[in-house]
């Protein structure tokens, strides 16, 4: 059985900002931001430690100058910015890092006690909460609905 995806209040909000422990926050996070279409038909995937083995490579090949001047651009999630970040960290190399992307505000609007949206500024909708399940939004074409039902389930 495949996980459901959790929506934006479940993952952010409902558990005071603590979320499940580790691994299993980090799967939902995934889960999440997967499920996220932006209004130009992309998606926000993201996958922790993804980038784990070329953050290693990298530190050696990093100019000696410090403190380094970073910028992470079309960060998505940000999960892997903040990874990197924490292993520079870790390393003991100084620097400042300037991560954006085009899509950086959401708001969570509650339209009553069993119905949440997650917009972007401009008021498309990018997630639906319908009494703690999300919708996938836009709803799934009609060929697309045994394939939907499928990874729902």
């Amino acid at each position: 059985m495949n996980p459901t995806v959790p929506t934006a209040f479940e993952l952010f909000f409902a558990h005071g900002g603590a979320g499940p422990d580790g691994r299993q926050f980090e799967e939902r996070e995934d889960l999440f931001f997967h499920s996220i279409e932006l209004r130009n038909g992309t998606r926000k995937t993201t996958r922790h430690r993804r980038l784990d083995d070329l953050n290693e490579l990298v530190q050696n090949l990093l100019p000696a100058h410090r403190p380094l001047e970073i910028m992470d651009v079309a960060v998505s999630s940000g999960v892997s910015t903040a990874e990197w970040l924490v292993e520079l960290e870790r390393a003991g190399i100084e620097c400042n890092m300037l991560a954006g992307d085009a899509v950086v505000d959401a708001f969570l609007v509650s339209l009553g006690p069993r119905l949440r949206a997650l917009v972007d500024r401009t008021g498309h909708l990018m997630q639906l909460d319908v009494g703690g399940e999300a919708i996938r939004m836009p709803p799934p074409r009609r060929r697309d609905r045994i394939r939907y039902l499928h990874t729902r389930y």
